[in-house]
């Protein structure tokens, strides 16, 4: 940070009392668009199992779970998750693995899912949107 703020000048950053450090000055992009994969996870009751492509440059991820399709309830705008509930039962889990389970669901349920990466820099774009009944 204090490497970024000083442009990299090594007399402003030990004037302030910090030693400069080789790191990289310029931050990596916010991470890129998840591509999630998800069904109904038999062995696990009325469960649905998602899971996402490995994202460069990730360090979490966000997967939202609905009785309507995601871009209803979930947009990206910044570096923030917006959401909107109305009638709407929602789910998130946040997490640092690509693969999660969503259980104790009701069985014949329609629900939509999505999925966002997220970093220091900022959340990627939401995810396409996947709809799976649960088992």
């Amino acid at each position: 940070y204090v490497q970024r703020i000083a442009s990299g000048d090594k007399l402003v950053i030990a004037q302030s009392g910090y030693h400069s450090t080789q790191t990289e000055v310029n931050p990596v992009a916010a991470p890129a668009q998840a591509q999630l994969d998800a069904w109904g996870n038999k062995g696990k009751g009325s469960g649905i199992h998602a899971e996402i492509d490995t994202l460069a440059d990730c360090r979490g991820f966000v997967f939202l779970i609905g009785t309507q399709p995601v871009n209803v309830f979930a947009t990206v705008k910044g570096d923030m998750l917006m959401l909107k509930i109305n009638e709407i039962e929602l789910g998130l889990k946040l997490t640092t693995k690509r693969k999660v389970d969503f259980d104790d669901l009701v069985s014949g349920q329609n629900y939509h899912l999505g999925a966002v990466g997220f970093n220091a820099t900022g959340v990627g774009p939401m995810s396409n949107p996947i709809e799976v009944i649960a088992p």
